[in-house]
């Protein structure tokens, strides 16, 4: 049979606090009450009762039960500590119990057991900070603020110089917000900002140079996406988005240029009677640029291009025929000129 040990408990019940806060709460109320019949009585047996008598009892009654409340809310603050202590150190050490009786920390979170302590802590401060004057807490919170500042001054100043700049940043923002005062915000933010700008600069001025790069090799897509991105890293720089601007400008002038080119040459094709260059040049427009105002007008003339080019491939292969029959090779000729009828049945070479 296994038997189980359970760890001493690290908590204790404040009892003398617990014991002299019960005490002074019982004897303001208590006080409180006797001063305000004590007032009653010692008017009543003299002058008689005036209201300004019943004003100042009535005074003495709702201090003393008023100061009574608080410190009756006060033991009951230490109680529910003590209480809500206890019960995280329960939990951790059953984690703990249970991590040993398995054999395995596997089924112990970490992120729990984290959690727990820091509630721990949490709780343990509130305690302690229930029995210290105003100055103590404020000496108390000065000396934990400057141990913060310190310690956060090293991890910003050590994720500067691995150059892990959001983390920097965040980190900057907690000191900012738990110790405003101290003079590090400023100065590790001005180091933050030069670095950041020095750095933003340089991944610009690489950028221009890859775009740059990209454009000269007629990638424009490609040049595009990279000063978008750019342009998205950066939203606040002009430099970013003139990039991106200048990109996009010079696209459109290539595609327009290319487009112009392309056209010219379904023209300089057919002024040639090149026939089937102008009808390949003519498929690989119309491929390209379906929707432009220059594809209709290619559309229109196709017609014509298509039946020049097969009769330019008729007479080529007419030719040939020809030249077979020539040279006496007479089953090659009536091959081809089968082949001749079949493809293009209605041109005067197949009749």
């Amino acid at each position: 049979m296994e038997t189980q040990s359970s760890s001493p408990c690290r908590y204790k019940m404040p009892s003398a606090l617990v014991i002299s806060l019960s005490i002074l709460a019982a004897f303001l109320a208590i006080a409180g009450l006797a001063a305000a019949i004590f007032d009653l009585v010692v008017a009543s047996l003299t002058d008689g009762i005036a209201l300004f008598i019943i004003v100042r009892s009535a005074c003495w009654f709702v201090g003393g039960m008023t100061g009574g409340a608080v410190l009756w809310a006060m033991v009951s603050i230490v109680k529910l500590q003590y209480e809500l202590a206890l019960l995280t150190q329960q939990a951790i050490d059953a984690k703990e119990r249970n991590a040993t009786t398995t054999g395995s920390v596997a089924h112990v979170d970490p992120r729990e057991l984290e959690m727990l302590s820091l509630i721990r802590e949490e709780l343990a401060e509130v305690n302690v900070n229930l029995i210290l004057s105003d100055a103590q807490r404020e000496a108390k919170r000065s000396r934990q603020q400057g141990a913060l500042a310190e310690q956060l001054t090293s991890q910003i100043a050590a994720a500067l110089e691995g150059n892990q700049f959001s983390q920097a940043q965040a980190m900057l923002d907690r000191l900012a917000a738990q110790v405003p005062d101290s003079p590090a915000v400023a100065e590790y933010q001005q180091r933050l900002d030069a670095i950041c700008r020095a750095s933003r600069k340089a991944d610009i001025d690489t950028t221009v140079v890859r775009v740059k790069e990209l454009m000269a090799a007629a990638s424009f897509d490609a040049a595009q996406t990279t000063a978008n991105q750019l342009a998205a890293r950066y939203p606040e720089s002009p430099d970013a988005a003139d990039l991106a601007e200048m990109v996009r400008r010079e696209g459109e002038a290539f595609l327009a240029e290319r487009r112009r080119r392309m056209y010219l040459e379904i023209g300089h094709f057919a002024e040639l009677r090149r026939w089937r260059q102008a009808q390949t040049a003519a498929h690989k427009f119309l491929d390209a640029y379906p929707d432009c105002s220059e594809a209709e007008l290619v559309r229109a003339q196709y017609a014509t291009i298509r039946d020049n080019a097969q009769l330019e491939e008729v007479r080529e292969l007419r030719d040939q025929i020809r030249d077979l029959i020539n040279r006496r090779r007479f089953p090659a000729a009536l091959d081809m000129a089968r082949d001749v009828v079949s493809r293009f049945p209605h041109t005067a070479a197949a009749d």
